[in-house]
């Protein structure tokens, strides 16, 4: 199996090396796309877990909140950014690495249960599998906050609220109108 991991890994990176240079996001192995596989082959689950121990650990010792970012590229410096994309995309400058990364997708989050302080969720999708997740990483009296456009937020972020349910402290919901957009703060007990 090793002999074949490594094999396909060689393949990909003589594909991507090959490859005329294309913009991230376009089609075929090259740029951006070609850069997250090979970094999806080489982060792998147990690796990503080791290192969101380790930055837990890091923001204990130092009496810190744990505060993740799902889907973070950086835009909040205690953020530990969980992202399945290495480079911004969004954040400043396009094609940056990103800050505290870690691999993770927000359906499987690589955070032990119950070590979250605060959780961000900027327009990335907020569906079951995710809402989950958050449920089971987040600590009592953490903080939740999710920012998506207005027509996504209303059914999303109400889902999310009531399936916290008795855990929720306090909700402060706030409407963006130049970017039509809803922030939802969530403050559990």
């Amino acid at each position: 199996v090793k002999n074949r991991l490594g094999l396909l890994l060689f393949l990909i990176i003589a594909s991507c090396s090959t490859q005329p240079y294309r913009e991230p996001g376009s089609i075929g192995l090259a740029g951006e796309s070609c850069r997250s596989l090979i970094h999806f082959l080489i982060d792998d689950v147990p690796h990503a877990r080791a290192k969101a121990l380790a930055f837990i650990e890091e923001a204990e010792q130092q009496g810190l909140a744990v505060h993740i970012d799902v889907g973070g590229e950086g835009r909040y410096l205690d953020a530990i950014n969980i992202n399945p994309g290495r480079y911004t995309s969004t954040t400043g400058e396009a094609g940056r690495t990103i800050p505290r990364h870690i691999y993770g997708l927000g359906q499987d989050l690589p955070i032990p249960d119950r070590a979250v302080d605060q959780l961000t969720l900027e327009n990335t999708p907020l569906n079951g599998p995710i809402i989950e997740e958050i449920l089971r990483v987040m600590r009592p009296r953490g903080k939740i906050r999710l920012s998506h456009p207005r027509d996504y937020a209303d059914s999303a972020h109400l889902e999310l609220i009531e399936r916290l349910g008795e855990r929720v402290d306090e909700v402060v919901r706030t409407f963006n109108p130049l970017q039509d957009s809803v922030e939802s703060v969530i403050l559990l007990h």
